[in-house]
């Protein structure tokens, strides 16, 4: 079974509903969380127990043609089954 995690971090100057609909414009998830770190920062938190749950960031990398690329790029980065890669959050606000 595969879990998919994304953490967003939440800056005091930022707003978290936003943070949230950054995560969802690209991941699908069967549940998301807000945690607080204490002096005003966040992590917004999402799970899925799918891999469904990255079509829209699939669908996104097919837009731009970079599928082959990322996808190069990402079989460098797993690790013992675990894939770890970071997104920038600003460019994903503006995508939905």
């Amino acid at each position: 079974m595969a879990k998919v995690r994304v953490e967003a971090e939440a800056r005091p100057t930022e707003d978290v509903e936003k943070v949230k609909q950054a995560i969802l414009n690209v991941f699908i998830p069967d549940r998301i969380w807000v945690e607080d770190l204490g002096r005003g920062y966040r992590l917004v938190v999402a799970e899925s127990y799918s891999l469904r749950s990255l079509v829209k960031l699939y669908e996104m990398l097919r837009q731009e043609r970079i599928l082959d690329a990322a996808r190069s790029y990402m079989m460098r980065c797993v690790e013992r089954g675990v894939l770890v890669f970071k997104l920038n959050k600003q460019a994903h606000m503006l995508a939905g």
